[in-house]
């Protein structure tokens, strides 16, 4: 087990030149940072094997491990959160990657002790499997695949709703059978639909022509998201099967998808009066 002392190192960090990333692994618990360093704040605490997308080896190194960019799903919220990690507590579910502390346990998963996944004591100790499928949409990432979905549903002139679970069904798909209890797949998918959401609030916020209307979407937004926080968990925390893992992050999938269109809605009247596609209005 590491020792969580980052908070209490003494060497000063070093810089280096940072190195974009895209790849998925988890946390071996502790502190997440506003910036690259223990002299910028702590903006949130991760239990161990909280999953988290490595987004970039910042370059700036401490004690012979560089600190990482980060982002996590955030239970309270259930929003995408960023924040840097140190790379001695940070794992990859692929391996072979320089300033990460080691490869994830295969059976690890979101807030979730790896001991109650299985009692096969041998396999807790086997990595994760990257996820390989067998066509270029298998392999493509999870924003890849929703933008070319949204656009095809655009050019047909339909929802979009075709596009809610369509890379985590896909990324399930191509899991290996022992890991389809983890929800890695519907965590990827739900970042994108969480980056669309906030981008047409943002959206929608600039184009309300009162502070009456902004106050209220505000207000509804913060109970769609309590609503939203407070609903999906119910699949699992009902039963507490691996599977129902999956099922309540799809739910976030779900409601979350469903609420950016409904935003976009908003965003097309407010604009310009006028029956348009979901994923665009020409």
């Amino acid at each position: 087990m590491v020792a969580l002392v980052i908070g209490t190192l003494a060497s000063a960090p070093v810089m280096a030149q940072a190195k974009k990333l895209e790849i998925e692994g988890a946390s071996l618990g502790g502190k997440v940072r506003t910036g690259p360093g223990t002299n910028h704040e702590v903006a949130d605490t991760l239990k161990k094997s909280s999953l988290v997308t490595i987004l970039e080896d910042t370059g700036v190194m401490l004690n012979g491990y560089p600190w990482f960019k980060i982002v996590h799903i955030d239970n309270a919220s259930g929003y995408s959160v960023s924040g840097y990690q140190w790379g001695k507590t940070l794992c990859s579910f692929s391996g072979g990657v320089s300033g990460l502390y080691n490869k994830c346990p295969k059976f690890w998963s979101d807030n979730v002790d790896v001991t109650s996944n299985t009692g096969n004591e041998e396999a807790k100790e086997q990595p994760i499997a990257p996820v390989h499928g067998n066509s270029d949409e298998d392999n493509q990432t999870a924003d890849a695949v929703i933008s070319q979905c949204l656009a095809a549903e655009n050019a047909a002139q339909r929802d979009g709703s075709a596009c809610i679970n369509r890379f985590a069904e896909t990324c399930n798909e191509q899991t290996e059978a022992y890991a389809r209890g983890n929800p890695a797949c519907s965590v990827q998918e739900h970042r994108v639909w969480d980056g669309i959401l906030n981008a047409q609030y943002k959206k929608l916020m600039s184009v309300l022509d009162s502070d009456a209307k902004k106050n209220d979407l505000r207000e509804s937004q913060r109970t769609w998201v309590k609503f939203k926080t407070q609903f999906c968990p119910l699949s699992y925390k009902f039963t507490m099967g691996s599977m129902h893992r999956v099922t309540s992050a799809n739910c976030l999938i779900r409601v979350t998808a469903q609420q950016a269109f409904e935003l976009y809605r908003l965003v097309a009247v407010q604009s310009e009066p006028r029956t348009c596609a979901i994923t665009h209005c020409p």
